[in-house]
């Protein structure tokens, strides 16, 4: 029987591959940006997120199944992974920002003592965050760092805001657990 043997991948043109792109991203380009702009307030950084996800998905296409409508499920996890990226890049601009603005009462009278105390807090949240499984670790970003509402993230996470809540409530305790910090500073 002629034509592309079944288990090999069917040789992709640049003009196909170019019209495949232009189909979908005209097709789910409303849908992805949406998805990320119920977390990415800022338009323009929605704008830039869904720039990411589509540059992967151009790098990606040869190797995906774009015959059903399953892309665009690949595609809002795609997102979501770029969202994730970012609230963590994020996160971690923001905590090198304050510790480079701001310092606390008690640090004010000694500057340095301050900062190796940021430092070391830091790392622990840090070793803490890398001990943790996905689930885990996006909800404790998303929420405890980055404050964003539950029921902004069972959209997002697509688990129930109750299991979120006990699931919070159990990392916190964790991380408390390990620590020898301030735990009053880890309530906030």
């Amino acid at each position: 029987m002629a034509g592309t043997p079944q288990n090999e991948a069917p040789v992709y043109t640049s003009e196909k591959r170019e019209a495949d792109f232009q189909r979908i991203y005209d097709k789910s380009k409303n849908r992805v940006l949406n998805y990320i702009s119920r977390t990415v307030r800022d338009r323009d950084e929605a704008l830039d997120l869904l720039q990411e996800v589509f540059i992967t998905f151009y790098d990606k296409l040869p190797d995906l199944d774009i015959s059903t409508d399953r892309i665009e499920s690949w595609l809002i996890k795609t997102a979501r992974n770029v969202i994730l990226t970012y609230v963590r890049d994020t996160h971690r601009r923001l905590t090198r920002d304050l510790q480079n603005t701001q310092e606390s009462d008690t640090w004010q009278k000694d500057s340095q003592v301050g900062k190796i105390y940021q430092k070391e807090l830091e790392k622990h949240i840090d070793n803490f965050l890398d001990s943790l499984n996905d689930p885990e670790r996006n909800l404790f970003i998303l929420q405890k760092i980055e404050q964003v509402k539950y029921s902004d993230l069972e959209k997002i996470l697509n688990i129930p805001q109750r299991t979120m809540k006990r699931m919070a409530a159990n990392l916190l305790q964790r991380l408390k657990e390990r620590t020898t910090f301030d735990k009053d500073y880890l309530d906030d």
